[in-house]
């Protein structure tokens, strides 16, 4: 990985304009350069202002969720450790955007993957344990990779909290745009890459890393209640690549407060969702 990154659709923007002898083909090109760097700061201004809002409201919270980097067992800094197979440690980061506490959920490749189920499990451990009572509304910011954080899995499980939470009454899901992702959880990340290369640590095992396994299958939802539909209430077709705020369970594909919510919904025909229920 580069120790600096930039953005893939940026760079390749660029090249482009550079490039292009045809003076109205490069101002297409700016032109969709400038929407996509106005969507990117889009996403931070929303950011920003939900902080503001979380702030000066005691029954709002902000969250930024991310994985961190994997994690070797055995810890080790010899060369010859570069050509071995080792024993990789997976860490979700959750950071509370109004305190600044990050939460860790971290588990090794033996206990489970880094998919979809694994995020939404997490996501709902922490949103049962760790959310205080007087919160009725919560907004998560993260990135778009679907077979992460974008996907039918963490969506089914807010499903499942709403249902089940006994005061929270909206949980939004807010996407930045690719590689323009810089977000809180990553100076805990830093932190710990840091404390990481100082030495002195002696990680030979992966309970020095991780502390859950508490994993559940989200999937087993979509065999049952739910069904993931192509479309949402109006008729109108749902991608899911360019939904940029989910909000359970509405979404629009954008982030500007003024556009309207389209419904999407989850339920089987003969149905409801009041009857849904979790496998491990």
């Amino acid at each position: 990985k580069p120790k600096l990154d930039t953005c893939h659709k940026c760079d390749v923007l660029k090249m482009k304009a550079q490039v292009e002898k045809c003076d109205i083909e490069r101002n297409k090109i700016l032109l969709e350069l400038k929407q996509h760097n106005e969507d990117a700061d889009r996403g931070y201004t929303s950011k920003s202002v939900d902080k503001d809002i979380a702030k000066n409201d005691d029954t709002k919270q902000i969250y930024t969720f991310d994985l961190h980097q994997c994690l070797p067992t055995p810890y080790l800094n010899t060369s010859v450790a570069f050509y071995k197979r080792q024993l990789w440690t997976f860490n979700l980061t959750i950071h509370d955007c109004i305190t600044g506490q990050p939460y860790c959920y971290m588990w090794h490749e033996a206990v489970a993957g880094r998919g979809a189920n694994q995020i939404a499990s997490c996501l709902y451990h922490f949103l049962n344990e760790k959310i205080p009572d007087n919160i009725e509304d919560i907004t998560f910011y993260s990135d778009t990779c679907g077979g992460q954080n974008k996907n039918n899995h963490v969506a089914c499980m807010f499903q499942v909290v709403l249902l089940n939470h006994p005061t929270l009454k909206t949980i939004n899901h807010k996407f930045l745009t690719p590689d323009h992702t810089h977000m809180e959880c990553d100076i805990d990340h830093a932190a710990i890459e840091k404390r990481k290369k100082k030495g002195g640590m002696v990680i030979s095992i992966p309970n020095v890393w991780y502390q859950l396994d508490n994993f559940i299958d989200f999937a087993s939802l979509l065999k049952t209640n739910l069904q993931i539909k192509k479309k949402n209430t109006k008729g109108d077709q749902v991608i899911w690549q360019e939904i940029q705020w989910l909000q359970y369970i509405l979404y629009k594909n954008t982030l500007n407060g003024n556009e309207p919510f389209n419904t999407i919904n989850f339920a089987r025909r003969g149905k409801t969702s009041k009857q849904l229920q979790l496998q491990k």
